[in-house]
């Protein structure tokens, strides 16, 4: 299956999980909000689902030296690395609610 067919399947499935889990039950409290560590986690699991030789992670760390030359660290929420494809992954959380 070609990388952007996978992808559109994934979010199709994935959306499609959230929707049920949605309509009948609510895993957050006062913030109305779901973690984007779930969604990642989440997306991961469906799209290994259909890609099942890709590996993944979440919380990628990435190391580099700024323009002074200082040691940092970055990190995007999740990778997946399909045959020759890296997938970087970063997410915001969803809420619900009314906004004031």
């Amino acid at each position: 299956m070609e990388l952007k067919n996978c992808i559109n399947d994934v979010f199709k499935d994935y959306c499609k999980d959230y929707k049920c889990l949605l309509h009948d039950f609510r895993p957050w409290a006062e913030e109305h909000s779901i973690h984007e560590t779930n969604q990642v986690s989440n997306f991961i699991s469906t799209y290994r689902k259909k890609r099942k030789k890709s590996i993944a992670c979440l919380e990628f760390s990435i190391p580099y030296n700024n323009a002074e030359g200082v040691k940092k660290r970055d990190s995007v929420d999740g990778l997946i690395v399909d045959a020759d494809t890296i997938i970087f992954i970063e997410a915001k959380r969803f809420s619900r609610g009314k906004k004031n």
